[in-house]
């Protein structure tokens, strides 16, 4: 069995620890909060036998073997590092840390320690990104050419003096949330960024609320993620659309629930289709044409396919089987040292380091 110790047991926090109860070999035996009586009641009430207001004495504890930092961004550093330093392997939530140079020492650490680490970027385990990932590595539709994302956010609940606002705390919206998306593209992608243009606006002096980042990658996949923070929260709304030589994808939802598609296969890429999106509203129409030409390259084709899939209809519970997926491979890593994690701390340097280039080119745009 391992024991989890949750740094920062907010609603995220909360959130993790019932998401990784399900699993046969973890517990979360501790938590922390920065209000010593908040951190009891909730140890008593979500049954957490051991709490504190100091995340010290979560990485001092000897029973605890893995650490799971969950406070803001600008806290990672400091924690992560003592938490390899004292031997417990780590799980940092994203971004990994508010800048390039604070990543590469979080990384340091975990190499020295020999203790496993990763970053929470728990989209790589959507069941919805497995298929895309598969669409792009089989050549389904062709060749990936662009990706473009498009994240309207509610910020009702951020107030002026929220710590999401103060760029010193957070890395700003780049960093702080786009690291999600930089990491999935190049996930998906298989590709890594070799240019990054950025633009941002503020609506007050200091306080960006919308931003973009243009992203140019070795395989000349070309990608634009767009992010504001500025919605009513009923009108939130995420969307990636990944455009190949024969076809595009769209995939909706922060966490992705729902994927159309439209393109030009073959009778195989048809049936494999079919095996991807069991139950999927497939529409095909014959092509009069044997073969297109995209990209330069010649393809077979015998049919136009309009696809709507639904993967789910539970958002917490798809989100909630991404953590579990997430910490399950975590802990395969170290039971297995021979295992590979699908998402490392290498990931997290990376995404953090395309993100920090989009805001100092977008810092020097103002």
């Amino acid at each position: 069995m391992h024991n989890i110790g949750i740094i920062g047991y907010g609603a995220f926090g909360r959130f993790l620890k019932e998401s990784w109860e399900e699993l046969p070999n973890a517990r979360v035996t501790f938590i922390t909060k920065t209000q010593v009586e908040s951190a009891k009641e909730m140890a008593e009430r979500d049954g957490v036998p051991k709490y504190s207001a100091d995340y010290r004495d979560v990485i001092a504890d000897e029973d605890v073997d893995i650490v799971a930092i969950a406070t803001p961004p600008y806290m990672h550093k400091e924690m992560a590092v003592e938490a390899l330093k004292a031997g417990k392997h780590t799980l940092v939530e994203k971004p990994l840390a508010v800048s390039v140079a604070d990543a590469e020492a979080i990384l340091a650490a975990a190499r020295k320690s020999g203790r496993i680490g990763a970053v929470n970027f728990m989209m790589r385990y959507s069941g919805l990104v497995e298929k895309l990932v598969a669409l792009r590595t089989e050549g389904v539709l062709g060749g990936l050419n662009r990706i473009i994302v498009e994240n309207y956010a509610g910020d009702e609940g951020l107030s002026p003096d929220h710590w999401f606002w103060d760029r010193a705390k957070s890395g700003g919206i780049l960093i702080e949330h786009g690291v999600h998306f930089f990491d999935l593209a190049r996930w998906v992608a298989d590709s890594v960024p070799t240019r990054t243009v950025g633009f941002a606006t503020e609506r007050a002096p200091g306080v960006q609320d919308k931003v973009l980042a243009c992203v140019q990658y070795e395989d000349s996949t070309m990608a634009c993620f767009y992010h504001s923070f500025s919605r009513p929260g009923n009108l939130e709304e995420t969307s990636a659309r990944y455009v190949f030589d024969r076809g595009e994808v769209d995939v909706i939802g922060w966490i992705p629930m729902k994927l159309r598609l439209r393109g030009f296969v073959s009778d195989g890429e048809l049936l494999r289709l079919m095996e991807l999106f069991h139950g999927g509203d497939m529409r095909t129409s014959p092509l009069a044409r044997k073969e297109v030409v995209s990209s330069g390259v010649t393809y077979p084709v015998s049919q136009e396919i309009t696809l709507a899939y639904v993967h789910s209809t539970d958002k917490q519970a798809e989100y909630a089987a991404c953590a579990r997926g997430l910490m399950a491979d975590m802990i395969r890593s170290i039971e297995n040292p021979n295992h590979a994690m699908r998402v490392t701390m290498e990931d997290g340097l990376e995404s953090v380091r395309t993100a920090q280039a989009a805001a100092e080119s977008a810092a020097s745009a103002l």
